[in-house]
């Protein structure tokens, strides 16, 4: 059995054993379930400076403008205007986000642990992945105990994942996540192929891993898995919670994905929020064919090749819908879907609603970035309303020269995706015009 990356240290002498002689009071924090170290204080205030009243709120703001001024500068170089590209044909996202459940995730250096931060920093990546990308899929893997678990099908479903995840974070669930264990990222990754490698060549197919260990422990040669998921052309991306390991940064660069150690848990959010566009390449463009399921309710909605008295199943679940409950169905095959994107088991059809067209029709033509400039004098922020002082930073749309806060400009870029004066500019031309 292969073993890459790191040697394993050895175990930690306790106390009353031979080797060297605790301290009390460090035998008596190792009682207590931890040492000194990992209790310490986190000395936020000295990042923090008095301002000239010596107050520290107007500190504690700068630092917060700080951090949003590079979330808004990672954004824009995104877009057009900011020295990104016109549009982004990657919309089609089918993302498995690993999870390294190894005994590695009990350490305290991320609080109130590793696992925990992990699985917080999953939940809000979740959530932002389907809002931005409507018609994407995602799935849930783990490994731990040198083998890889399956958390959840590749489905359109956010809710199907924050649930989830909800029961690996709750103890007592019957489902909790304990670090226990190796991890193998060769059966991971394996697991991740067979999910990934069927998929049509227009898919965009990414692996997005959460590691900790500095090890893994796998059955066979790691690297002929990754000269798979090259050849398969999955996006391979690792964020290392520990030190840089040399097996999965070549991973990451072998299949065109990242490598990145986060510093903190904020660090680690901001990361992961890196990877909620879609890529900015995509897979060779071709022509989709997609159906728009119809209404198969009991409740007198349209209900084409299928009749009151039929039992009808999900066949993405293989569960009885209940009466009363409205399904999709296939308009090539007439099978039955509970939720939606889905791919067609029978027929294979990729089957979407027109919202999620509709709400992805912002990545082919985004909103531009607004330049940073310096007011000359007071004004109002066209968003909320706030005053925006002389000779500080607002951010201008380049078509109608209107000012935003930072806020504001997050709103609009992440959420709205359009600008509200340009869109009232526009309204007043249409009605003069007819």
């Amino acid at each position: 059995m292969a073993n890459y990356g790191f040697a394993k240290p050895s175990a930690r002498p306790t106390a009353g054993t031979s080797g060297y002689r605790l301290q009390d009071e460090d035998a008596a924090a190792l009682s207590g379930g931890g040492f000194r170290w990992e209790s310490q204080f986190e000395r936020s205030w000295e990042a923090l400076a008095e301002d000239e009243e010596g107050r520290l709120a107007g500190a504690v703001g700068r630092l917060e403008q700080a951090r949003k001024r590079r979330h808004r500068l990672a954004a824009a170089a995104l877009l057009p205007g900011g020295g990104g590209r016109a549009s982004k044909l990657g919309m089609m996202r089918h993302l498995l986000l690993c999870l390294d459940c190894s005994e590695t995730m009990g350490l305290a250096d991320l609080k109130p642990c590793r696992l925990a931060a992990c699985l917080s920093a999953m939940r809000n990546f979740v959530s932002g992945f389907f809002d931005q990308n409507p018609i994407g899929q995602l799935g849930v893997l783990l490994t731990r105990r040198k083998l890889a678990e399956r958390v959840t099908e590749l489905t359109g479903n956010p809710r199907r994942h924050l649930d989830a995840l909800k029961d690996l974070a709750q103890a007592g669930s019957g489902k909790t996540a304990r670090p226990e264990g190796e991890a193998s990222f060769q059966n991971l990754l394996e697991m991740a192929y067979d999910t990934l490698g069927p998929l049509p060549g227009h898919a965009c197919k990414e692996v997005l891993v959460l590691v900790s260990a500095l090890s893994t422990c796998d059955p066979g040669d790691i690297g002929a898995t990754i000269s798979k998921l090259a050849k398969a052309r999955i996006r391979c991306s690792v964020i290392s919670l520990s030190a840089d390991i040399r097996v999965l940064r070549k991973l990451a660069q072998a299949t065109g994905g990242t490598y990145s150690v986060p510093l903190d848990a904020v660090h680690l959010s901001d990361i992961m929020s890196s990877f909620l566009p879609p890529p900015a390449s995509a897979p060779d463009p071709a022509l989709i064919k997609m159906g728009f399921p119809y209404s198969a309710g009991q409740d007198g909605q349209e209900q084409p090749r299928s009749k009151q008295d039929v039992i009808r199943i999900c066949a993405c679940h293989g569960t009885v819908l209940s009466a009363g409950a409205t399904a999709h169905a296939c308009p090539q095959c007439a099978c039955l879907y509970c939720e939606l994107p889905v791919d067609c088991r029978i027929c294979g059809l990729s089957l979407a609603s027109a919202a999620h067209l509709a709400r992805s029709y912002q990545h082919l033509f985004p909103l531009k970035a607004f330049a940073e400039v310096t007011l000359a004098a007071s004004t109002g922020c066209c968003g909320c309303g706030d005053r925006l002082g002389a000779n500080t930073e607002a951010y201008q749309c380049s078509d109608c020269r209107s000012h935003y806060c930072i806020d504001c400009d997050r709103l609009l870029h992440d959420s709205l995706h359009s600008c509200p004066v340009c869109l009232q500019t526009l309204s007043v031309k249409t009605t003069i015009a007819t």
